[in-house]
């Protein structure tokens, strides 16, 4: 049946933002546990699952500016009684027939969770993404490939949080925080003149270049290539 997508996240009901965003596809992974328990032998002779939980998907085509500093890894969303906080905020951009895509990631927490201190959130940075079908800067604030010799094809930013919990006695989880945050950037790219090396990529300010520009060069195509780029959040104190 179509129409059956759920923003788990609200994104599109606040105001303004269905100007700016639409709900492409949703869904609700189920996830668990595991614990095992082996004989001397090493085979598996008792086993327990726990922590049991849901965690939503959303897929967003951004039609207008969307800037990112308006979401916070580790923030709640509540959906049905049902607390979520976002632990993964990425978005991908290409050259070609396709809108920017962001997705949004969560991990279903307890009601417990209190995400009004301020260290547990981690505000994203203010990086604008466009509605437009081409490639772009994001945390770069002038293109990183210069047009004079090239132009990059795809670039795709990621936020990401890893999530501590503590649990009960039967594997019920009671606390949540997140940790260890990093953002990354990936960009694929062409080459119009011919070179006898990768290009050099400066990394923008808080970043540092984690996966060095790569040249594939053929006989008929031209010559293209990827980098990243690598960032570590610090959430206040």
């Amino acid at each position: 049946m179509q129409g059956t997508q759920i923003d788990y996240f609200g994104l599109v009901a606040i105001t303004g933002n269905n100007l700016l965003l639409e709900l492409k596809s949703s869904s609700l992974n189920p996830s668990q546990d595991e614990a095992t328990a082996s004989n001397r032998r090493g085979d598996v002779i008792a086993k327990n699952v726990y922590n049991q939980r849901s965690d939503p998907q959303c897929v967003y085509s951004v039609i207008g500016t969307y800037v990112l500093s308006a979401l916070s890894l580790g923030k709640m969303y509540t959906f049905n009684s049902v607390n979520y906080i976002l632990t993964e905020v990425s978005v991908a951009t290409a050259n070609g027939s396709e809108l920017p895509q962001l997705t949004l990631k969560g991990m279903q927490v307890p009601s417990t969770y209190d995400d009004s201190v301020a260290y547990a959130k981690l505000p994203l940075p203010a990086i604008s993404i466009a509605g437009s079908f081409a490639a772009q800067n994001l945390a770069f604030t002038t293109a990183p490939i210069s047009e004079t010799s090239g132009d990059m094809t795809k670039s795709d930013w990621s936020a990401t949080a890893q999530v501590a919990y503590a649990k009960d006695h039967a594997g019920v989880m009671l606390a949540a925080s997140i940790y260890g945050t990093k953002y990354e950037q990936k960009v694929d790219y062409v080459l119009t003149i011919i070179a006898n090396a990768a290009p050099t990529v400066t990394a923008p300010t808080g970043y540092f270049v984690s996966s060095l520009p790569t040249m594939d060069e053929s006989q008929t195509d031209y010559a293209s290539g990827s980098f990243a780029i690598t960032s570590f959040g610090v959430r206040a104190a």
